[in-house]
């Protein structure tokens, strides 16, 4: 202070001035100064008048070096605390939001701040948290789209910072003033972009209630560093993200049931998991940086690598199954899957090979193949064997069906009626096995599904004449009444011929066996759209509640033993229901024990499709009701 003029001196002392801590543009300005007081040092008046001039300036110089030396202070202690809290960056995302928008809106005495981030491809800015200093509350959820505000958007995308002293009128922010700053009584914003790495992902926003105000460089540069901050615990927070789900998916690989290696585009090996390892005993120490083609781990043949290499490098993938010698000097079969690693630049850096043990399914499938052959041997021997046994039995029994009519022929006039009765048993006992020889055929061959349906347009009604037909003598014999009744004109279905012939028949043969006096009936109806009904009705036998559960099993009878009233071997009703089955078909029964049965067969007159019939019960109210 010693070279200043004693006036500037004397001024210096009263603004209290530190020449030590002054900066230096600060003490240029006062050599000037000091210069002036010189030149004028004869001119008192002027002295006078520059004298006061100059502690005015220097006086509000100095007003505001404390100012800012205060702010800076302030701003430096906020962000010092938030470098020093080592568990800043442990905290979830959003906490850490919400204590930047505490901090900067206390810090700077502004109403609002908000952190805003960027959704569905830039299209829409999100608030994240929106913190209000008055009433110590966080809002959330609000939203703006980008397309209505280009102004606010542009000045953003191309500045630091967006610094507007008039939010109402500037031409950057005032499309907001008419329905968000005006009813809010916001004056001046301070906004920041928020930028990850390189990416612009959001705003970080300050809003001031009142007085218009004009942001310090200060401010600027504060609210720039929350927002680095905030840009540091985002990269951070991905960064954990990133390296949990790498740490997780190493896990995955390591522990992977199925064998991996990874090698470089040039097909050197790199990485092996620990299946592999343990399936071929090979570490990645000894194989490290070799030839995938050298070693042959796939045991495959070089063409093969080569055509792997080059579908890998196109971007494709490679499959098929291999087969590796393991420890024990068996094999492994396994499906191979070869898969292109990229970069982001969407160049192959790396293959990736994974191949899944299937050597319990090769061996499954082995048994399955040896035991298919077995059952069609089976099934083979089985046809053999009924075709031979109905050979050898119906060429017999035909025999003698054919004898005891001609002898009987030949002898009825000379033998006693006794006798004559001899020759009708031997006949209804040949015819009895030849049926049942039939039964047991048609039966296998619906089993094994080596039936070959033949679907055509069939007069259901013709084929139930010729049953009655065939019938008709058994029930004159009998005395039982066989009756058959039409009540309409459709009688057409697709179906097969012979199996809806063997159902008639069975159905008849059963009704007329088991009715003793009465009569069995046969009628045809249909009132419910293309669906055709034949009742097959008897006053027999009927039968038990017990029993009706296991009528259509095969070999099943309500009487058993020696003793059984009735011949039969059961099969019958089964293969019945199975060819009602094979022509699209339902099958229904009703009786009550001593008052007779009623067999419902049910078709469908329009194709070969199946459809979901109506149950009898419900098509009876359609009909009667």
């Amino acid at each position: 202070m010693s070279g200043f003029h004693s006036l500037l001196k004397r001024q210096i002392m009263k603004t209290g001035l530190d020449l030590e801590t002054m900066p230096d543009d600060m003490k240029k300005l006062l050599d000037l100064v000091s210069n002036t007081y010189t030149e004028f040092d004869d001119d008192k008046k002027l002295l006078e008048r520059s004298l006061d001039l100059s502690s005015e300036e220097l006086l509000n110089a100095n007003i505001e070096l404390k100012e800012t030396e205060r702010l800076l202070g302030k701003h430096n202690q906020v962000l010092a605390k938030l470098i020093r809290n080592e568990s800043y960056f442990l905290k979830e995302l959003d906490e850490v939001i919400k204590e930047i928008t505490e901090t900067t809106a206390s810090t700077l005495g502004v109403e609002r701040s908000s952190v805003w981030f960027f959704a569905d491809d830039k299209k829409v800015l999100k608030c994240i948290d929106l913190y209000n200093l008055n009433y110590n509350l966080h809002q959330a959820g609000e939203q703006l789209r980008v397309a209505e505000f280009p102004e606010y958007f542009s000045a953003l995308d191309n500045d630091i910072s967006l610094s507007v002293y008039d939010a109402i009128n500037d031409s950057r922010t005032r499309k907001f003033a008419e329905h968000y700053y005006k009813p809010l009584r916001i004056t001046s914003v301070l906004d920041v972009p928020i930028r990850v790495g390189n990416k612009y992902v959001g705003i970080f926003s300050n809003e001031h209630i009142g007085k218009k105000r004009r942001w310090l460089i200060e401010e600027q540069n504060f609210v720039s560093s929350m927002v680095e901050f905030l840009s540091l615990a985002i990269e951070k927070k991905e960064l954990y993200k990133a390296e949990t789900n790498l740490h997780k998916l190493s896990e995955a690989v390591e522990q992977s049931p199925n064998s991996v290696i990874i090698t470089d585009a040039d097909g050197k090996i790199e990485y092996i998991n620990n299946r592999f390892t343990q399936l071929v005993g090979l570490e990645l120490n000894e194989i490290n940086g070799k030839a995938l083609s050298a070693l042959n781990l796939l045991n495959i043949d070089e063409s093969e690598y080569d055509k792997l290499g080059k579908i890998i490098k196109k971007g494709g993938e490679w499959k098929r199954e291999v087969s590796i010698k393991s420890l024990s000097g068996g094999f492994y079969w396994l499906i191979a899957t070869g898969a292109p690693i990229k970069n982001s630049e969407n160049v192959v850096t790396h293959l990736l090979i994974i191949m899944e043990d299937i050597t319990q399914r090769k061996l499954f499938e082995g048994e399955l193949i040896r035991a298919k052959e077995d059952a069609e041997n089976a099934d083979r021997v089985k046809t053999e064997f009924l075709a031979q046994m109905s050979h050898e039995i119906r060429t017999p029994l035909n025999i003698i069906l054919n004898y005891n009519s001609l002898i009987k022929f030949e002898v009825e006039n000379y033998i006693e009626e006794e006798l004559k009765l001899a020759f009708s048993s031997v006949e209804r006992a040949s015819k009895r096995l030849v049926r049942t020889i039939d039964l047991i055929l048609n039966m296998a061959e619906v089993q094994s599904k080596s039936y070959h349906v033949k679907y055509k347009k069939l007069d259901i009604y013709d084929t139930i004449l010729g049953v009655i037909f065939e019938f008709d003598s058994l029930a004159k014999d009998k005395g039982v009444a066989l009756i058959h009744k039409k009540s309409t004109e459709q009688t057409e279905i697709f179906a097969d011929e012979y199996t809806v012939t063997q159902i008639f028949q069975n159905l008849v043969d059963n009704a007329l066996k088991y009715t003793i006096k009465g009569s069995v009936e046969v009628i045809l109806y249909s009132k419910y759209p293309s669906i055709i009904c034949i009742d097959v009705k008897d006053t027999g036998i009927g039968i038990s509640e017990e029993y009706l559960p296991r009528l259509f099993s095969p070999f099943s009878q309500e009487d058993t033993g020696y003793t059984r009233r009735f011949e039969g071997n059961g099969l019958g009703l089964a293969l019945v229901k199975n060819y009602v089955e094979l022509n699209n078909g339902t099958i229904e029964v009703k009786s009550e024990k001593g008052k007779g049965t009623t067999f419902t067969v049910i078709f469908n007159n329009t194709s070969q499709a199946k459809v979901d019939l109506p149950k009898v019960s419900d098509l009876k109210k359609v009909l009667f009701n």
